[in-house]
């Protein structure tokens, strides 16, 4: 009975849960953004910051900042980066 209580409220969590991702008309130089394996991509540290404003002509129209850093560790050979983000939509703030 526990088991079938626990899996019901699971299911209706995630038929409740809707989510949209923000859409960049250059995606491809938002490299953490689009897969955050790319973090240490190349030996170089790179800093990277995009910006979107969607329907510009609506008062409050769709809003995304974003910004990211990775940087290359060779002692690992592996990379480490970090992305922020903002979506702004509508009069909400």
């Amino acid at each position: 009975m526990k088991k079938t209580f626990f899996i019901l409220a699971f299911a209706s969590v995630l038929l409740r849960g809707f989510s949209q991702d923000p859409q960049f008309s250059q995606f491809y130089s938002n490299y953490l953004y689009l897969a955050p394996s790319f973090a240490g991509l190349t030996e170089k540290n790179r800093v990277a910051f995009n910006y979107r404003n969607q329907w510009p002509e609506i008062k409050y129209g769709y809003q995304t900042y974003s910004a990211s850093f990775d940087k290359f560790i060779s002692k690992f050979n592996s990379g480490l980066g970090i992305l922020v983000f903002q979506d702004v939509a509508g009069s909400g703030g």
